[in-house]
């Protein structure tokens, strides 16, 4: 799925605060998670400490751009 799609699920789910991610590229997948606060995106690697601060934090436009070329995959919905 492109970044698109995934930001869209994520804006009609309202239940739903985030997605575990599989982010694929060529034979290499990592594992990321999105979260939808307020009006703001925030992206982290699964290991990274989960902060909601400026430096992982994304408008939908802003995130469009920056993750374009990324495949996705949902693997979970986080409540």
């Amino acid at each position: 799925m492109k970044i698109q799609e995934i930001l869209d699920s994520l804006d009609l789910e309202n239940k739903n605060i985030g997605f575990q991610l599989s982010k694929r590229n060529g034979f290499i997948n990592t594992t990321w998670l999105l979260y939808k606060k307020e009006n703001a995106y925030y992206f982290f690697d699964i290991n990274q400490k989960i902060e909601f601060i400026d430096a992982y934090k994304y408008s939908k436009s802003e995130a469009l751009i920056e993750f374009e070329k990324s495949n996705f995959e949902i693997d979970l919905s986080i409540n």
